[in-house]
């Protein structure tokens, strides 16, 4: 049996970098968005440690961006190298940005500070809500959630937004395409040139056949 619950007028499935970000630009215009994640607490392992410029130029307004550069790892050339073998080198330094570089931060410390500024704007996250299916008409979008159990609550949301990631269940259950999946992996190592405090001024990263 379903039970159902408050309706709210913005529902962010998926509380990763682009759902916090969402709701933290959101919420610095006023607008109040539910936000709920399936995982019980933030990521606390790395699985992206890449933010680009563009990313920094957009956070700005968020307050987030001096953060990250605080945490993370400025690196204006990146290498990428087949063992010995140099495949590509990329020079950030010369891109037409404030931020010419690559800067290397953990997304789990880049959603720690999302996190904290989405908080400082009255926002939060629910932990763990499970988004179990939708249903959607021209009015408002039907969602039933789990709360950390197998008893589905019924809400309902003027707008869906899916932040879900890859196996996204907002894209699956809307039928909206996606990419073609990977079909090999591999794996990488990065390792950086120190000149002091401030950062590295290379990177490299090594792939290799075998993984």
């Amino acid at each position: 049996m379903s039970h159902s619950h408050s309706d709210t007028d913005l529902l962010i499935v998926g509380a990763g970098p682009t759902g916090l970000a969402l709701a933290g630009a959101l919420a610095r215009r006023g607008v109040a968005a539910r936000v709920i994640d399936r995982q019980p607490e933030g990521a606390n392992t790395s699985r992206a440690c890449v933010v680009h410029a563009r990313t920094l130029e957009v956070l700005e307004p968020l307050g987030v961006t001096d953060d990250l550069l605080a945490e993370g790892v400025k690196v204006p050339i990146f290498r990428i190298r087949d063992r010995d073998h140099v495949l590509l080198a990329i020079d950030f330094s010369h891109i037409d940005s404030a931020y010419a570089f690559t800067l290397m931060c953990p997304q789990n410390r880049v959603e720690a500070s999302l996190l904290r500024h989405l908080g400082a704007l009255g926002g939060s996250v629910t932990r763990p809500c499970t988004l179990v299916d939708l249903r959607a008409d021209d009015s408002h979008v039907e969602v039933r959630l789990t709360h950390g159990d197998d008893t589905p609550r019924t809400s309902r949301a003027r707008w869906l937004i899916g932040c879900d990631g890859m196996h996204s269940i907002v894209r699956e259950q809307a039928v909206i395409g996606s990419p073609a999946p990977l079909t090999s992996r591999a794996s990488c190592w990065r390792t950086w040139r120190w000149t002091g405090r401030s950062a590295a001024t290379k990177s490299r990263c090594s792939i290799h056949p075998m993984g």
